[in-house]
């Protein structure tokens, strides 16, 4: 485990080529990727962090929105041991309860998934095989790829778990896994879920666009907008 300061951040991560987790950092705090003025919180709110990475999103959010409690989900053994260092640096206790899980969020909880990953970069891991996105073939070829066997929940599992009565804000970053993640909250659970802001890594490469992924969450009752970046970033709230 490595450290790199960022901003005022002491980050821990794993990432041989630093620039991966400074575009990360970049992203999330200067950029503000993932602010929208739509995105309106309660006091204290409930944030579940999926794609959790080094912990970066949850930092940011735990000084953006002061949150009574953030759960965040890593697949990634190797990415978890930085983020759980991360988040308990970084986020203060007396405020916020930050727990960590490396699990994988999908469709199906109590699931064994295979996770691809390259051991240069934290941030470029995925549940997604090669005959989805052939870089995880040819990376495997060379030899550049590590597999974890990963055990999976789903978003409607968590919510019984911690007995949420609402998740304020969803974060979804999980290299294309995004619409096993959706369909893993549960038609009753769907309104429990206020706002969402969705990274849709890969759209057109799985056959989706930012229209279409526009008109799923419209469908389940979110207002939606979206804009283009280095990759689709969709942003879903309730009025």
């Amino acid at each position: 485990m490595q450290r790199l300061r960022l901003g005022d951040l002491e980050l821990s991560h794993h990432d041989v080529f630093e620039r991966d987790i400074e575009y990360i950092y970049n992203e999330i705090f200067p950029g503000a990727a993932y602010d929208h003025p739509h995105i309106k919180l309660p006091e204290r709110p409930t944030i579940v962090d999926v794609g959790a990475n080094v912990g970066l999103y949850s930092i940011w959010a735990a000084r953006t929105y002061r949150p009574r409690t953030i759960l965040a989900f890593e697949a990634s053994p190797s990415t978890f041991e930085c983020l759980v260092d991360n988040v308990a640096r970084h986020i203060s206790r007396e405020l916020t309860t930050a727990s960590c899980f490396n699990l994988a969020v999908s469709r199906e909880a109590d699931q064994e998934l295979v996770l691809h990953q390259p051991p240069w970069n934290s941030g470029f891991s995925t549940l997604l095989d090669g005959s989805k996105l052939p870089w995880v073939d040819e990376l495997h070829g060379k030899g550049e790829l590590i597999t974890h066997k990963v055990r999976s929940t789903t978003i409607s599992r968590e919510i019984a778990v911690h007995g949420l009565a609402a998740v304020d804000l969803l974060k979804i970053d999980v290299e294309g896994h995004f619409i096993e993640v959706l369909e893993g909250i549960a038609s009753a659970d769907t309104s429990k879920v206020r706002n969402i802001v969705l990274e849709a890594e890969y759209a057109d490469a799985l056959g989706h666009s930012r229209e279409s992924l526009c008109a799923l969450l419209r469908g389940k009752g979110y207002s939606v907008e979206a804009k283009d970046a280095a990759q689709i970033m969709i942003y879903a709230w309730r009025a």
